[in-house]
């Protein structure tokens, strides 16, 4: 084979090795997965010991809407936790929600494990301040024992 014929064998080649080599996946791995936790929920809150604030001691009912793996909380008017959205990864339950009163901004979370009509897990709420140079006493942050049982599925 002259150089002529050896020069178009490596070209052949380098063209077949290269075939491919830009592809583009667009897997993004295989689908979440989450438990069911839709229906009616009766919910207690025990406050634990804070630091600069108390988490009150509660019982609520809330009705959790599931969506794949995205959840809203709907509960009564006055429950801060109303509208609040989260989601559901494996068997874990969390949501987050933040509302303004007066000069103070407070953050509230849940994470929870879901075992059947079970749920078992934290409450978690900070009242920090809002509103600047204003003084707003009492800032800080708590934790509440949460335990619900399912009433209703959905």
């Amino acid at each position: 084979m002259d150089a002529r014929g050896s020069c178009r064998a490596l070209f052949v080649v380098g063209v077949l090795l290269s075939v491919g080599c830009e592809t583009t996946s667009y897997d993004n791995g295989p689908s979440p997965v989450c438990v069911g936790v839709g229906g009616v929920w009766d919910v207690t809150m025990v406050g634990e010991a804070g630091s600069g604030i108390a988490c009150p001691d509660r019982t609520v009912v809330w009705t959790i809407h599931q969506n794949a793996c995205d959840i809203t909380i709907e509960a009564e008017s006055w429950d801060t936790a109303n509208g609040a959205t989260g989601g559901v990864s494996e068997n874990r339950l969390y949501a987050e929600w933040i509302w303004f009163e007066g000069c103070y901004r407070y953050g509230e979370s849940i994470d929870v494990t879901v075992d059947g009509d079970t749920i078992t897990g934290k409450y978690y709420m900070s009242r920090g301040q809002a509103v600047y140079p204003a003084y707003c006493p009492g800032l800080g942050i708590c934790s509440a024992a949460l335990n619900g049982t399912r009433r209703a599925a959905p």
